[in-house]
C-alpha cells in the first residue's frame, strides 16, 4: 500500500495535473493542503464507506500531535494517546518530543503552551517512537482531522499505522452534526466540553469524549441557560491579536453570550478592545498592530474603548459564572 507522500508525489507529478496547478496559482502549501486532502478523504471513504454501528469498537486509542508548522517537514513536538477499553479510559501515553532541527516559533509556542525550554531535556522521535507504535498496537484509531494532518504527519516521520481501522470524528462529525462547521472547537462548544485546546492531550481528551458521543448515538448538543449577568449588554467589543487560552472564536461566541456585539475595526462606538498577543508579520512597529495603535489613540482622544489583556477578560468571565 503507497504512502501518503508516494501518492501525494505521484499526483502532482501527472501532467495533467501539474497544468492544472499552474493555472490555480495555488502556492505550494496550498497545493499540498488541497491535494492531501484529497488523498485523505479518499481513503478514508475506501476504509469506512459508511459509519455502521456494530462496527464502532469499545476498545480504542485516541491520538493527537502538536507540530513545528502545518508544513510536510514540520516537526513533531508533543505525542499523546488515551487508550480505551469498553469505552473506559486504561491508559495513557504522553510526551513532549525535542525536534531535531526546527526552532520553536513566537506563533506556535502562544498557541500550544510549548516553549523550547519545555523541549530541552524531552526525547527525540525516534527515541519513543517504538514505544507508540507498541501503545497503539492495533486498536482502532481515533482523533480529530487524523486521516488528513495527524497520520501523514506521523507516516512521514516512519510511523506507519495505516493498517489500524481508522475513525475521524471530523468525518464522522459531518456525517452526524448539522452545524456551522466542523472544526474541534466547534464541536466542543456543541457538547459542552470545556479544557485548553492546542494541547495534544487535552485534544485526545476531548476528541475521546466527542468519539463515544457518537457512538452512543448522542447527538443533542449541551443548551446553556442564559446567564443571569450580562456585563457586556450593548456593548461593542473588539478582539485583536492571537489567544492563548481561549480560542477568538469561542471568545467571539462569549461576547454575545454575555450581551455583547463583536465588531472588526476600531471606531467611536467601540467600549472594550480586548488585546490579545501581537502575532502578524506586518506590526506596525514591530510591537503593535494598527488596531492596537487606533484603539490607544482613540483611547486618548475621547476616554474609550477600554483595553484590557485577555487574562483581564477572562477574570471577568469568570466572575460573571463562566467556567474557563
Amino acid at each position: 500500500m503507497a504512502t501518503y507522500e508516494e501518492t501525494y508525489s505521484r499526483i502532482i507529478n501527472e501532467l495533467p495535473v501539474k497544468k492544472l496547478l499552474k493555472k490555480s496559482q495555488l502556492n505550494d502549501h496550498e497545493t499540498r493542503d488541497l491535494v492531501m486532502n484529497i488523498i485523505a478523504s479518499v481513503s478514508h471513504y475506501k476504509r469506512n464507506k459508511k459509519f455502521v454501528y456494530t462496527n464502532i469498537p469499545k476498545d480504542f486509542v485516541v491520538i493527537d500531535i502538536e507540530t513545528t508548522g502545518l508544513k510536510s517537514d514540520d516537526e513533531i513536538i508533543q505525542l499523546s494517546a488515551i487508550k480505551f477499553s469498553n469505552d473506559k479510559r486504561v491508559d495513557v501515553f504522553d510526551s513532549y518530543i525535542k525536534p531535531l532541527s526546527s526552532k520553536i516559533s513566537y506563533t506556535i509556542s502562544n498557541l500550544t503552551g510549548i516553549t523550547e525550554t519545555m523541549l530541552a531535556d524531552a526525547p527525540f522521535l525516534e527515541d519513543v517512537q517504538q514505544s507508540f507504535i507498541s501503545f497503539v498496537g492495533d486498536l482502532a484509531i481515533v482523533g480529530h482531522n487524523i486521516t488528513a494532518f495527524d497520520l501523514p504527519k506521523l507516516n512521514h516521520f516512519n510511523i506507519d499505522l495505516s493498517d489500524n481501522l481508522i475513525f475521524d470524528t471530523l468525518r464522522m462529525s459531518e456525517a452526524f452534526l448539522t452545524i456551522n462547521d466542523h472544526k474541534l472547537e466547534t464541536i466542543k462548544e456543541y457538547y459542552g466540553i470545556r479544557n485548553v485546546a492546542h494541547n495534544a492531550l487535552n485534544d485526545c481528551e476531548a476528541e475521546a469524549q466527542i468519539f463515544l458521543k457518537f457512538s452512543h448515538k448522542d447527538f443533542v448538543p449541551v443548551s446553556e441557560t442564559a446567564p443571569s449577568n450580562l456585563f457586556l449588554a450593548g456593548k461593542k467589543v473588539v478582539l485583536s491579536g492571537n489567544f492563548k487560552v481561549i480560542p477568538r472564536k469561542k471568545l467571539e461566541n462569549l461576547v454575545i453570550k454575555y450581551g455583547g456585539t463583536t465588531m472588526k475595526s476600531i471606531t467611536k462606538n467601540t467600549d472594550l478592545f480586548v488585546d490579545g498577543i501581537q502575532t502578524a508579520h506586518n506590526l506596525i512597529d514591530g510591537i503593535h498592530s494598527s488596531k492596537e495603535l487606533a484603539a490607544i489613540d482613540l483611547q486618548k482622544e475621547t476616554g474609550k474603548p477600554v483595553i484590557i489583556k485577555e487574562t483581564e477578560f477572562l477574570e471577568l468571565l469568570q466572575k460573571a459564572g463562566e467556567i474557563i
